[in-house]
Order: C-alpha cells, then structure tokens, then sequence
C-alpha cells in the first residue's frame, strides 16, 4: 500500500477582524481615558480659578493704626502705603470654598463676598468673637497678603458660620468690590 501524504485544506486564513476589533478597542480606551484625565483637571482648577488665592491670606487682629508709611519696621502697611499697622497673631487661610464681588442685598453699596472652607471657619468663628468686643481699631482684622494690609474691616458680631461679608459701604463700588478681589486672586 502507498502512502500519500495528509492532504490538509487550503492553509488557514488569518482572522483579521479580531485583530481590527481590538486595535479599535484599545484606541478607544485610551481616548476615554484622555478624556476622563482633561474633565478632572478642568473641575479642579478651571480656567478661572475663582476662589484660588495667589498668597495666603493672613487674618491678624488690628492693635493699633497710624497714618502714613511704616517707617520703623513695626508696622504691616496697607497697600497704598498710606497707613500702618500693628498686628496680632491670627491664622493663614490657603483656599477659599468662594470668593466674589456682589450687590449688598440691601442694596447699599457692593461687598465681597467669602466662604472659607470647614477646617478655617472654626478658627475664624474663634478670632472674631475675641475681636466683636473690642472698640476700634481693636475691633479689625487685618486682611494680608505678601506683607500687605489689603482691607481691615470692623467685625460687628462673631462669624461662626464661616462666610464672611465685607461691605464697601453705601459710597462702595463695584470697582471697589472686583480691586479687593483681583488682589486676593491675581498678582499686582
């Protein structure tokens, strides 16, 4: 008896599609991914970046004001140089839950409005009832950023819920109101 060889089909044909099925696959997840990465960066810090301050704000308790430039090295000047300030210690905020220029809801004049986030409003709660008692200037804290007295408004009354109001008074603007905030907000 002779023996053939096997004869086999014709050779197997390679399946293609699999292969473009799972290039397109892998393409797509990475694009996916792409996408998810780009959201997440643009929610955590948009384009704006309203409520990111460019220093630390200090809050200090005013002691004492005087008129004209710190011209002893004692003092903390306002950032028109025009009076000085004496400061006690306070607390250094880094990040700001809000921060914007409104209307006053009795519509006397703009203010700026801020919320401080959970881990500052205690403090600030803490800080303010110390200085609501207290007669002028005692009873101002001191906004400051880079070694300048930017505000020092008078607390009323202890703010424990942690959003703070600062009314530019009936002769405030808006312009008044956007300059406070441009500077906690943007460099000079």
């Amino acid at each position: 008896m002779q023996q053939y060889p096997p004869v086999y089909g014709p050779p197997p044909r390679r399946d293609r599609t699999a292969l473009i099925v799972g290039i397109a696959a892998g393409v797509f997840v990475v694009v996916v991914l792409i996408v998810v990465a780009v959201i997440i960066v643009i929610s955590r810090s948009g384009p704006d970046e309203p409520n990111r301050l460019r220093s630390p704000l200090g809050i200090q308790p005013v002691t004492e004001v005087t008129p004209g430039a710190c011209t002893d090295g004692s003092g903390v000047p306002d950032v028109d140089g025009t009076q000085c300030y004496r400061l006690a210690p306070g607390m250094t905020v880094t990040r700001l839950e809000k921060l914007e220029a409104a209307l006053a809801k009795n519509g006397a004049g703009w203010q700026v409005l801020i919320e401080l986030g959970p881990a500052d409003s205690g403090a600030f709660g803490s800080l303010t009832r110390q200085v609501a008692t207290e007669q002028p200037p005692r009873n101002q804290l001191a906004l400051v950023v880079d070694g300048k007295v930017l505000s020092a408004p008078s607390v009323q009354e202890p703010i424990t819920g942690g959003e703070i109001q600062i009314t530019t008074g009936s002769s405030g603007t808006r312009q008044d109101a956007e300059r406070l905030v441009s500077r906690l907000t943007h460099a000079d």
